[in-house]
């Protein structure tokens, strides 16, 4: 056990700042002393108004497989930004600061162990008003485990 891999959401990066892109990142990193080793995983997020709790959204993983060695820290990227909005506007930040507007990341990824044994994990943040932080989410996402991911 303290010679597998231990892949972990490490963070997430990216703030957004009037009239600039803003791209997330998913920040991963192997804690552990070995390679994990056919890694797949998914991110997306979801914004909208807060209206009720946020409920994780499972998302299917993605076929590409990689490997990440210890204290690598590979990332997926997201883009809030859009061609249609560019760049974040006052409104937005506004709506972030006033709780109106959240927005939440989630996702999964699976991994084998040199042993041969697959692991999962599955997360879900929100984001704070100032953009800055990020929380779990209310109900589910922060989850990990042996064999297959849930479905």
């Amino acid at each position: 056990m303290d010679q597998r891999a231990w892949v972990v959401v490490k963070g997430i990066e990216g703030v957004p700042q009037l009239d600039q892109p803003w791209e997330l990142h998913v920040i991963f990193t192997n804690t552990g002393k070995t390679p994990a080793k056919n890694v797949r995983m998914a991110c997306s997020s979801e914004n909208g108004p807060r209206l009720n709790e946020f409920l994780f959204k499972r998302v299917p993983l993605g076929k590409a497989q990689t490997m990440i060695v210890p204290n690598q820290e590979p990332f997926c990227f997201l883009a809030f930004t859009t061609p249609t909005y560019p760049k974040i506007t006052k409104d937005t930040l506004d709506r972030f600061a006033n709780n109106t507007l959240i927005v939440s990341v989630f996702g999964v990824l699976s991994y084998d162990d040199i042993f041969g044994h697959s692991h999962w994990l599955t997360f879900c943040r929100i984001m704070h008003p100032d953009g800055k932080a990020w929380d779990d989410c209310e109900k589910g996402g922060n989850d990990t485990g042996d064999g297959n991911p849930p479905n």
